[in-house]
C-alpha cells in the first residue's frame, strides 16, 4: 500500500478530497453537455445554452484544479497556486450562475 501511495503525486496525496470534488464536477460538466435533458427543470432554449456554458466552465475549472494537484509545486509554484485558485473561483462562479438561473426560471414560470 505504501508503494501505491508513494507513486501518487504529492498534491494528490495531500488533498485527495479536492481531487474527488474536482473529478466529480468534471464529470457533471461533461454530462451537462452530452445529455440534452440535464438538468430536467430546464425547458427553455436559452436556459439550455446557459447550462452548456456553465458545464464548460465546470470542465475548465475542474481541469485546472486537477492539473494543479498533479503538477510539481517545487518546479512550478506559481502555476500550482494560481491554477488551483482560479479553478475554485470558476467553480464558485458557475455555482452562482446556476443558482441565479434557477431563480430566474422559477420567476418566469410563475
Amino acid at each position: 500500500m505504501k508503494k501505491i501511495l508513494g507513486a501518487l503525486p504529492v498534491g494528490l496525496r495531500e488533498r485527495p478530497l479536492d481531487f474527488y470534488a474536482a473529478f466529480v464536477l468534471f464529470l457533471v460538466g461533461i454530462y451537462g453537455i452530452v445529455d440534452d435533458n440535464f438538468p430536467e427543470r430546464f425547458q427553455q432554449p436559452l436556459s439550455s445554452v446557459f447550462v452548456n456554458i456553465i458545464s464548460f466552465y465546470l470542465i475548465v475549472a475542474a481541469s485546472l484544479v486537477i492539473s494543479s494537484l498533479f503538477c510539481n509545486k517545487k518546479k512550478k509554484p506559481v502555476y500550482a497556486h494560481l491554477a488551483e485558485f482560479f479553478g475554485w473561483m470558476l467553480i464558485c462562479a458557475a455555482s452562482i450562475a446556476a443558482s441565479l438561473d434557477r431563480k430566474s426560471t422559477r420567476l418566469n414560470s410563475s
